[in-house]
């Protein structure tokens, strides 16, 4: 069966057994045989298995989100529901896809911008993620997508399924006096977004 072993050199490999001949040959030109089995020699990702879930919460409630990540060994989900927002991202041209969270149930989140990957309509988009004070246990997240996404229209995307996964705490959020001086926050902030996925990519 198809499946990891540990050879006689004390390295792993994947046994893989040939059952479509749509592959033809290897990259060295050898022949793949339909029915075979071959193995291929792995290198296995180390991963703590003992980690402890108050210090997972302790980091992701601090905004440690890359040393939660790695401690964990795999992506954490935020989900939600889109529902209405104050439409003030819509005013300064950064729309927004918002939902609510209760803090009862899930993590308590540090407040601040986010960058993370939302999925909605089955796809993905790089984004920066608003989350705010929480209120009477229920914390608003505010996810503005930085590369294009079809669908603008609100009503679109009103009662949709969403799921944010957190990649890095950017910034602390900012008290803000009058609309234009809320431009110039998310601005600033979509850019850092922006530019820590350059560097990420």
């Amino acid at each position: 069966a198809n499946g990891y072993y540990l050879g006689s050199d004390g390295e792993w490999y994947a046994k893989i057994r040939v059952e479509s001949a749509k592959i033809r040959y290897f990259t060295d030109a050898t022949e793949i045989v339909y029915g075979n089995d071959y193995y291929f020699k792995v290198k296995p990702i180390p991963c703590n298995k003992n980690y402890q879930t108050y210090l997972i919460r302790k980091l992701y409630s601090a905004g440690n989100i890359e040393q939660a990540r790695v401690l964990l060994c795999f992506p954490v989900f935020i989900k939600g529901t889109v529902t209405h927002g104050k439409k003030l991202g819509r005013q300064i041209s950064f729309p927004t896809l918002n939902f609510y969270i209760d803090i009862a149930k899930t993590i308590d989140y540090k407040p601040g911008v986010y960058a993370c990957i939302v999925s909605i309509h089955n796809k993905e988009y790089k984004s920066a993620l608003y989350v705010a004070t929480p209120e009477n246990n229920l914390q608003l997240l505010e996810a503005n997508i930085v590369e294009n996404f079809p669908y603008v229209d609100e009503q679109e995307n009103i009662g949709q399924s969403i799921k944010v996964e957190l990649l890095k705490y950017i910034n602390e959020l900012k008290k803000v006096h009058d609309i234009d001086e809320l431009k110039e926050c998310v601005n600033k902030n979509v850019f850092l977004v922006k530019q820590f996925f350059r560097r990420k990519d």
